[in-house]
């Protein structure tokens, strides 16, 4: 992070990107200042983990919302591991360090995140030692999608950001490595703050079903839609 730490703010938002999730997130901050009121007359600092931009997609991001905090890689220039996904999530683990800046941290993909509905509820959702998620597509409770985590000012810290930077180094998978460190630590949130772009397929109809209360039934219930895997 440049510059001495800001006031603290009592939520901050975090996201990481690179050059080729710059358009969706900018897709993501128009949706979510038109639907939500609270984000265009207060916004929360957004802190933006660039990891590997360019100077225009830079200039993008500052331009599509007026809080934006930087946080920079901590990694050589030229460092030719800092393309891999080991390297990424080792990276993205810095939003840990962000206690005197933040009273609570919501973490949002926002390169693939489409939001459908005011956000003010997550927004204001109370967060105390549990981290809060939402379950994972077609996963029992034990699974649940990385792309969305509420998470108090009990984990921002160093020592979480060290323990998860070193199983980083064993686990490219991000999904895995936080649904592996956080277990027994976890709330669910309500499926529609993080609703996968496969949901309604037929294989999951069942699942679907199965929801606990609060889950979705129905399209018109989904506030932001995830568009998971490898096509966005």
């Amino acid at each position: 992070c440049t510059g001495p730490p800001p006031a603290a703010a009592p939520l901050c938002l975090y996201t990481s990107l690179t050059d080729a999730y710059v358009e969706g997130h900018d897709i993501f901050v128009r949706s979510a200042l038109r639907l939500t009121f609270a984000l265009r007359q207060s916004p929360p600092p957004m802190y933006v983990l660039a990891q590997s931009l360019s100077n225009a997609s830079m200039a993008r991001v500052e331009a599509g919302y007026s809080n934006v905090r930087w946080l920079r890689p901590h990694r050589p220039a030229k460092d030719a591991s800092a393309v891999t996904k080991f390297a990424l999530n080792k990276e993205k683990v810095g939003l840990f360090l962000l206690r005197r800046e933040c009273g609570a941290v919501l973490k949002l993909d926002t390169g693939d995140l489409l939001p459908l509905a005011d956000l003010s509820e997550l927004l204001t959702t109370p967060v105390g030692r549990k981290v809060r998620v939402a379950q994972a597509l077609g996963q029992k409770e034990g699974g649940w999608n990385g792309g969305l985590m509420l998470i108090g000012r009990f984990w921002l810290h160093e020592a979480t950001e060290t323990a998860l930077a070193a199983r980083a180094a064993r686990e490219s998978r991000e999904q895995a490595l936080l649904n592996g460190f956080f277990a027994g630590h976890i709330e669910l949130l309500p499926k529609k703050w993080n609703v996968e772009s496969s949901f309604w397929m037929v294989e999951f109809s069942n699942w679907r079903l199965q929801q606990p209360p609060g889950g979705v039934r129905r399209v018109d219930e989904t506030a932001l839609l995830h568009f998971v895997g490898r096509d966005k």
